[in-house]
């Protein structure tokens, strides 16, 4: 997670970073810091939702890779839907 912020201190805008960064805070409980990124990442990506992470077209490495996002970010309050 270092990497991962100072990736965000210099392109606070990189998203995939924001996604994953605020995932793996989630799922360590770090809700505050978590939600902060989720935040940031809901203004660049208005329609993140539980239903885009999942459709097909949604760029992930691996299956695993969704699940882990997708646990992580509905502890902080990913919707459902967009």
């Amino acid at each position: 997670m270092r990497y991962g912020e100072g990736v965000i201190a210099v392109q606070p805008e990189f998203k995939a970073v924001l996604r994953y960064l605020a995932a793996s805070h989630g799922h360590l409980g770090n809700i505050a810091r978590a939600r902060d990124l989720f935040d940031r990442l809901e203004r660049l990506e208005p329609d993140l939702s539980v239903e885009l992470l999942r459709d097909d077209s949604y760029p992930f490495p691996t299956p695993s890779c969704e699940a882990l996002i997708e646990t992580g970010l509905s502890r902080i309050g990913l919707p459902r839907h967009a």
